[in-house]
């Protein structure tokens, strides 16, 4: 479904209106269709790229210890809802709860392109949660989308304050993902790729973009050297070259080929 909704291929339906609107534009339009597509192909990365994800958005440095607090991904609940107790509301309903082996990670998604968090509706999930059957292992809270940093980082304290069961309460933006997500995408191994690929792709339809690529993303890509034996530089109608200068004669030449990683190490002015 992501691939044709990226491609103009969903077609239309009709909303409420009678209107007809497309796919892509319902898609940005719910947070819902953001979170199943992220936390989906999330689930088929292997642990390590998990954990890399889940260390940026709690801004831990070491992966290998996190990889041993959390142990495996044993499965992911969408929107669960829980019973709260003597609260103006019966129902609350987090987004995601990441099921470890030995922690849960309640996750608050907002979409890119609106919508505040609140540290009201954070603290009705948590309780929400503590009266469920996910009580029973440590918990993690992550603000995913529409944070402003400096106003939430006290409310942070607070929620880890008011609930001991906490052991990290953490918020990013969606954005702060991608250059994470984009040094993932080149160190992982095609299939793995392919599953990251599609993630950037899903928070793109958001306008939330890779940032610009820098030399040392292109040395590591790879790309095959250009050499003077290209094919289109040996059609000699489109170069205006001196007469005395043949070019069969250079390309003959033993030159060696030019790579980026080469290019990295000039003096630029």
């Amino acid at each position: 479904m992501l691939m044709a909704i990226l491609n103009n291929k969903a077609g239309r339906i009709e909303n409420a209106q009678g209107d007809a609107v497309s796919w892509r534009e319902i898609f940005k339009a719910y947070e819902d269709l953001l979170t199943s597509t992220f936390f989906e192909r999330f689930s088929y990365l292997d642990q390590m790229s998990q954990i890399t994800i889940l260390a940026k958005c709690f801004d831990i440095k070491d992966k290998l210890d996190l990889s041993g607090t959390l142990g495996e991904l044993e499965k992911i609940e969408y929107w669960p809802r829980f019973t709260l107790i003597n609260d103006q509301q019966s129902l609350v309903e987090p987004d995601v709860i990441l099921c470890f082996e030995k922690v849960n990670i309640l996750i608050e998604v907002k979409p890119p392109s609106g919508g505040e968090q609140y540290f009201e509706q954070w603290s009705r999930e948590v309780k929400g949660l503590l009266n469920s059957n996910f009580r029973h292992k440590p918990l993690y809270f992550l603000a995913l989308g529409g944070v402003s940093k400096g106003e939430f980082n006290q409310q942070l304290e607070r929620l880890e304050n008011d609930f001991k069961v906490l052991k990290y309460a953490a918020a990013k933006n969606w954005h702060e993902l991608v250059p994470m997500l984009k040094e993932l995408f080149v160190t992982s191994e095609l299939r793995e790729q392919r599953v990251v690929k599609d993630m950037i792709a899903a928070l793109g339809l958001y306008n939330v973009h890779i940032q610009n690529f820098g030399w040392k993303d292109f040395t590591l890509a790879s790309f095959k050297p250009i050499t003077l034996n290209h094919e289109y530089l040996l059609e000699k109608e489109r170069l205006n070259i001196d007469s005395k200068l043949r070019l069969d004669n250079i390309s003959k030449a033993s030159f060696q080929p030019l790579s980026l990683n080469s290019i990295t190490k000039w003096k630029l002015n």
